[in-house]
């Protein structure tokens, strides 16, 4: 829960009354076209960066604090920080309800909820040097390039004056190292560990079955689909079937790995890829449980599932189709701004309508490569 309650009222914004009337306004924004829904997450990002960076030694020690239990590899959730710093130091007075709003701003935003964190990757290296070209923090904070069609990482730090504004250069391995940059985006996980349906943020159980054959053993990421410095939220979305479909349909039955395919366009975390992984092509064991259920040998059990990156909101919500032997056609959505990197339709058992055996089934593939475990 958060120190006081927010009233729209009380806010007074330097941007225009007319944007800023915007800004605030949830119904509004769910409505609203593509740029402005862009230009609200950039509004309340900059305004949490704005928050961290006002208060960052206090952040720092609290980041130090978190990292000792943390176990999304130096990715924090702003809202503890926030509340932890709050307590412990009640004279910041700096726009708290603005503050508060701003980290509220992606809950229950279009029947979902996404939760602003930042991440400092190999956070060992940065804590021990000064930041990017001054005392300030450079922030890394998810955008896109409508104009271009891609997603791509903004750069703000603060200027002279204390002010947070854009910086000029592209961010770039060539500008600053990857420590010394914290970057800011959004998961669709709550502080804690779950997301808005109560279950963890990454997928499949926390200590599968190795033997477990509707289990991903090993899997290579072998293509970049987030700007620099972020990286690759490697998702998988999908459902199961008993018997062929005989009519067409959105979606099935939910599976362990996938949450809730009807309702949650995100699916689940299989890992957060590092950059250096995926340009080494580092073969990593996940261990990645799809389905955990026993399933009726007298029934003929097919799974269908889709393998992407995953994007926050206001990224597009794609369509992907499985055909099926008998001619019908089902859907499952998934949230990127980019397409996945592989989808598949496999089988529980074998010779089962030319469908592939999920048992020990490998894929090599330019984006991708992985397997399952046998029986």
């Amino acid at each position: 829960m958060l120190i006081s309650c927010y009233n729209s009222d009380e806010i007074v914004e330097d941007t225009q009354q007319s944007a800023s009337l915007d800004m605030f306004n949830k119904s509004y924004i769910e409505n609203a076209t593509l740029e402005e829904k862009l230009d609200y997450k950039r509004f309340h990002l900059k305004n949490i960066a704005n928050w961290l960076s006002n208060n960052y030694d206090l952040v720092r020690l609290q980041v130090k604090i978190l990292k000792k239990g943390n176990d999304l590899d130096e990715t924090f959730f702003v809202e503890d920080i926030f509340i932890d710093v709050m307590g412990r130091n009640k004279e910041i007075t700096t726009d708290l309800e603005g503050m508060e709003f701003s980290l509220r701003a992606f809950e229950n935003l279009e029947k979902e909820s996404w939760y602003p964190t930042i991440a400092f990757h190999n956070y060992e290296k940065y804590n021990s040097r000064t930041p990017y070209d001054s005392l300030m923090p450079l922030f890394a904070i998810d955008d896109y390039d409508i104009n271009n069609q891609q997603q791509i990482m903004v750069g703000y730090q603060e200027d002279a004056n204390g002010d947070l504004e854009e910086i000029d250069e592209v961010l770039s391995e060539a500008l600053a190292g990857e420590e010394d940059i914290i970057i800011l985006e959004m998961l669709p996980c709550a502080p804690g560990g779950g997301n808005q349906e109560g279950f963890p943020c990454g997928g499949g159980a926390t200590n599968p079955p190795i033997d477990n054959p509707r289990s991903i053993k090993d899997m290579t990421v072998k293509y970049h689909k987030e700007g620099w410095p972020g990286r690759s939220e490697v998702n998988l979305i999908g459902f199961k079937l008993f018997e062929l479909p005989f009519e067409n349909g959105f979606c099935g039955v939910n599976i362990l790995g996938s949450s809730n395919c009807i309702d949650s366009p995100n699916g689940k975390m299989i890992s957060q890829y590092k950059r250096s992984w995926i340009s080494n092509q580092t073969q990593r064991r996940e261990d990645y449980l799809v389905d955990a259920f026993e399933n009726d040998p007298n029934f003929q059990v097919f799974y269908s599932y889709v393998i992407f990156e995953q994007d926050s909101w206001p990224a597009p919500k794609r369509t992907e189709d499985f055909n099926y032997p008998s001619g019908h056609i089902r859907s499952v959505k998934y949230r990127s701004w980019q397409d996945f990197y592989d989808k598949r339709t496999l089988s529980d058992s074998p010779n089962n309508h030319g469908i592939p055996w999920m048992s020990g089934f490998s894929v090599d593939i330019n984006a991708i490569e992985y397997d399952f475990y046998t029986y």
